[in-house]
């Protein structure tokens, strides 16, 4: 964990960390399951293609901070009569693209991919900032999901043994390893 930690310049929230180290990599969680974290050449990372590696030690803006923003991006697009030539055109349209992708990527800086839900969906954790520790949900917007891996993961858990099936007598039976694990 400490290379990974090391290359990321950030130590993970201490609450996933342990999970990492003591139960798993990812696999089994909510949505389509934990994001992976591995090392291939040497190189750690999710697999996620928004996940901006370099960027995970820099703090994580807030939602609001995020959507202040796109006050940056303005609301229409260059017209093409609005310049003189096409070069002057195709240059306003690619700044613009440029601009909706650097304000876009800022709601990744300072977090990690926890969870793809579908339908563009996903939880992430915030590993650095004043919210370093908690999960949020981004899609079209951002929302708060748990200020707690432990909380978010054991509720998960909950729900997927009672979802399953494993019922006696009426009553969920807490048999699953990981449930014990996490609450050690």
């Amino acid at each position: 964990m400490g290379e990974a930690e090391a290359q990321f310049g950030v130590a993970l929230p201490e609450e996933y960390r342990s999970f990492l180290v003591e139960v798993g990599a990812g696999g089994a969680g909510p949505g389509y399951g934990l994001e992976v974290l591995r090392s291939e050449r040497g190189t750690w990372h999710w697999g996620h293609g928004d996940v901006i590696l370099d960027q995970i030690h820099r703090p994580a803006q807030t939602a609001e901070q995020i959507e202040a923003a796109w006050s940056e991006v303005p609301e229409a697009p260059p017209q093409r009569a609005d310049f003189p030539d096409d070069a002057g055109f195709a240059a306003a349209t690619a700044s613009l693209r440029d601009l909706e992708e650097e304000v876009y990527s800022r709601r990744f800086i300072g977090c990690i991919p926890l969870v793809h839900r579908g339908c563009g969906w996903e939880e992430w954790l915030v590993v650095s900032g004043p919210q370093r520790g908690h999960i949020r949900v981004m899609g079209d917007e951002i929302l708060p999901v748990s200020d707690s891996f432990h909380d978010h993961y054991l509720n998960w858990l909950q729900q997927a043994e009672t979802g399953a099936g494993i019922i006696d007598d009426g009553r969920a039976r807490r048999r699953s390893l990981l449930r014990r694990l996490l609450s050690s």
